[in-house]
């Protein structure tokens, strides 16, 4: 189960066929990570990429942390939509080695290549991404690498309760990183379940408390299906919801 979440969430979505018309407002990017996953697996790395149309309305955001409804997520397959979009072959470079993306089938999805290494990149690496172009218009981003995320959560219970605030720390390395809090919070950790993600990002100070009233927007009676904090950089294109994001994560919240 953890395996099949982490490579869902990090993908964006399900896969779905794009029906052939294409939205002017398109969001997405290419995440490049690596993420500690805990006992028997250790680290690992992974690489997605996908555009998609922008999808429901939050049902809170405070400027720091939000709280939205994913209406598809589960085991891949289990659901037509939302449709993606290919940006055409993205060539990674800056990494141990380059890396070229390419969207596969119908679902315009981007896969993530076999056999990267964990240590995927250098901490005060340049990663840029240079998008071909297709659906999605072209495009080039450069970002710098981030320094390992060092946390007590790895395989822990993520211990949210909604309504009550969540506190976190961390060791702060400083610096213009950000650190990303992300949690899947469904009814059942399965296909067809209702889900809903929470997400904060703020400065690297090593200790951030999530709000009760972030908290309280999660339905009572859920449950987490997995969450990640995460040290992050981001490159976003002008006028644009789309990112290259270099991540290093620790994963936690499976019970």
């Amino acid at each position: 189960m953890r395996a099949a979440w982490i490579a869902i969430v990090l993908a964006g979505g399900c896969a779905g066929d794009d029906g052939g018309t294409v939205p002017d407002d398109l969001v997405g990017g290419i995440e490049i990570e690596e993420g500690e996953l805990g006992d028997p697996i250790g680290v690992v790395a992974s690489i997605y990429a996908r555009f998609e149309a922008r999808g429901e309305p939050d049902v809170i955001d405070d400027g720091t942390c939000r709280v939205y409804p994913w209406p598809c997520l589960g085991q891949v397959g289990a659901c037509a939509s939302p449709p993606g979009y290919s940006a055409g072959p993205i060539a990674l470079t800056g990494l141990r080695a380059p890396v070229t993306l390419r969207p596969g089938g119908t679902s315009h999805a981007y896969p993530s290549p076999s056999g990267l290494p964990a240590d995927l990149f250098a901490d005060a690496a340049t990663v840029t991404a240079t998008a071909a172009g297709d659906q999605v218009a072209g495009f080039e981003l450069t970002v710098a690498g981030v320094a390992p995320l060092v946390s007590p959560y790895v395989d822990a219970p993520l211990g949210l309760v909604p309504g009550q605030p969540l506190p976190l720390t961390w060791t702060a390395v400083g610096g213009d990183a950000r650190i990303e809090l992300k949690v899947n919070w469904a009814d059942i950790c399965h296909a067809g379940a209702r889900w809903f993600v929470l997400t904060c990002e703020t400065a690297d100070t090593g200790a951030f408390t999530v709000p009760a009233a972030i908290t309280a927007a999660l339905p009572t009676g859920f449950g987490p299906c997995g969450a990640r904090l995460a040290r992050v950089r981001h490159a976003t294109v002008p006028g644009k919801d789309i990112a290259l994001t270099v991540v290093n994560a620790d994963y936690f919240g499976f019970f």
